[in-house]
């Protein structure tokens, strides 16, 4: 499912530093996959994690937890995002 991001320099709130765990505790790695000359991800000071569109386009985002073994297996979200 694509989501679009309104603008060029649009900055979205992808997850707060509270949310950026699974339920097992394991901490949420995020990257771009593909189109990073589109889009940037942003680390601030309070923990988010924030995307930032840079020109037209798709880019893909892939958020991934480490697994527990024996529990959980690991953990991926892969996400799309469309600049206009």
């Amino acid at each position: 499912t694509e989501r679009p991001l309104r603008s060029r320099q649009a900055i979205f709130t992808l997850t707060t530093r509270a949310n950026n765990v699974t339920n097992a505790g394991q901490r949420m790695t995020w990257s771009i996959t593909s189109g990073a000359n589109r889009c940037q991800l942003r680390y601030p000071s309070n923990g988010s994690v924030q995307l930032r569109a840079v020109r037209t386009g798709s880019c893909n985002v892939r958020a991934t937890a480490a697994a527990i073994a024996g529990q959980w297996n690991r953990m991926t979200l892969n996400r799309t995002y469309r600049v206009r």
